[in-house]
């Protein structure tokens, strides 16, 4: 009972409420799959080192599973330790080289330690089996917009936001896209609705001061920055 508590718990964001219902389990009683689930709460939580020791008791229960693989790559390339999130996300690829999700979240850090190179190779073998998902399109988009091929990577994120309208990354990457080619008036509609969806979006406002700098507006630009 106190799991599947903690479950629903984590399901609706509370997860110091969820967090306290794993810890009246005895550990003798926690199974992979509860390891697992404490690990994602202590994610959340952003207390990574406890979240790695449940992640690493469900591997020790079963190695075979890639979540738990995928959850420390994840929570490395959080706290910045690149090295070690590619090689928890390359094992996790491994264990499931269908998860279009594991891929992705891969990609995404390959990317951002600028291994475009690898990067391209992963993403046109999982888009080849699944073209039109919608985390690998957003790693395209930020494979391209990382290359500064901002025409291709519009393409990528326009696809992302046909499938999921309200993906706010894919709003504000496109509004780069958009900025970077001179086109203010779309790059102004994308930030709009990030906002909406965010009003605190920090890079979003910044985004807004640019484009009233660039109107010839500074008081404007000031109320944005």
């Amino acid at each position: 009972v106190h799991y599947s508590l903690a479950v629903i718990l984590a399901q609706a964001g509370e997860y110091a409420q969820a967090l306290d219902e794993f810890q009246v389990i005895p550990p003798s009683e926690l199974d992979a799959a509860a390891h697992l689930n404490l690990g994602m709460t202590l994610s959340k939580l952003q207390r990574y080192q406890d979240a790695r020791k449940a992640y690493m008791d469900a591997i020790h229960l079963d190695p075979s599973n890639p979540d738990a693989y995928l959850h420390i790559g994840v929570d490395a390339a959080a706290t910045g330790d690149l090295a070690a999130a590619v090689d928890w996300l390359t094992q996790a690829h491994e264990k499931a080289p269908e998860r279009t999700d594991i891929s992705a979240a891969l990609a995404e850090v390959l990317i951002t330690t600028l291994n475009f190179e690898a990067a391209q190779n992963l993403l046109s073998e999982a888009l080849r089996a699944q073209p039109d998902d919608p985390a690998l399109q957003a790693a395209l988009g930020d494979l391209d917009l990382n290359q500064d091929d901002f025409s291709e990577a519009r393409e990528a994120y326009a696809r992302v936001l046909k499938s999921v309208p309200e993906d706010v990354h894919a709003q504000l990457a496109l509004a780069k896209c958009h900025l970077a080619l001179n086109q203010n008036a779309q790059a102004q509609g994308e930030l709009a609705a990030v906002l909406v969806a965010d009003p605190g979006n920090a890079e979003a406002l910044a985004l807004r001061c640019r484009l009233a700098l660039a109107e010839d507006q500074p008081d404007v630009a000031l109320d944005w920055i």
